[in-house]
């Protein structure tokens, strides 16, 4: 099963990049995010960042998505979580150059909450690139074929662990019978704590571990799910 090493609680600097890239994960997600001029922006809050210019005093020392790439080196594969993108940037030059540096990048991954912006990948031909949606307890309707059929195109979905649990992992089922061919992960935060490290999401990791249709985990403790993996065996 595949470790996807989550970056949401890490410090956004070159020296974190350089650290992580050389920890020996084989795979890492990013979250990125567009500035009001357009520039991806590695970062997890949404907001204020994505109403701002990218040298907005509000943003500190930014480190852009071509910042990673070149700091990584084709070290990791990657799997980039795409935010909200502005309409008028998803639909701009600026950000089809982006679209057609990340399609020359080996090893890319790409993911999103965003239709409009999943859609553009499927159906433009970046064929270098694994497109998929990210589905929490909120959007769960989107597993629909009759109401988006062009998810028949996805290659992956990131799945929130609420929804492995959830009657007792039916939905995943349900997905799976639905999306066949398309690969599922689980994604999961270790709440990090003195007295827990991680421990309360035992049972959500195993439910992950447990059910056929996993194709990895995504979290920000990969050691844990390394070791839960381990003693599942």
């Amino acid at each position: 099963m595949e470790i996807i090493y989550h970056t949401a609680d890490i410090a956004k600097t070159r020296s974190s990049l350089n650290k992580l890239f050389n920890s020996g994960v084989s795979t890492i997600e990013i979250d990125v995010v567009m500035t009001k001029d357009g520039i991806p922006i590695w970062t997890h809050d949404t907001i204020p960042t994505l109403f701002l210019k990218s040298n907005s005093s509000k943003i500190e020392d930014p480190i852009t998505l071509y910042d990673v790439l070149d700091i990584n080196k084709h070290s990791c594969k990657l799997m980039l979580d795409f935010k909200y993108i502005q309409r008028d940037i998803l639909n701009s030059k600026k950000f089809e150059e982006l679209l057609n540096t990340l399609n020359a990048y080996d090893e890319m991954q790409i993911q999103s909450l965003d239709l409009a912006f999943i859609n553009k990948l499927i159906y433009n031909n970046y064929s270098n690139i694994e497109v998929g949606l990210t589905v929490n307890i909120l959007t769960r309707s989107f597993i629909n074929k009759l109401k988006i059929p062009k998810l028949q195109n996805l290659d992956f979905m990131a799945l929130s662990s609420e929804l492995w649990e959830q009657r007792k992992g039916k939905f995943i089922d349900d997905c799976n019978s639905i999306y066949p061919d398309i690969k599922k992960y689980g994604w999961i935060w270790q709440r990090r704590t003195k007295k827990t490290n991680g421990i309360e999401n035992k049972d959500t990791i195993e439910a992950i571990i447990n059910n056929a249709a996993a194709a990895g985990i995504i979290t920000n403790n990969p050691e844990l799910v390394k070791k839960r993996i381990n003693s599942s065996r």
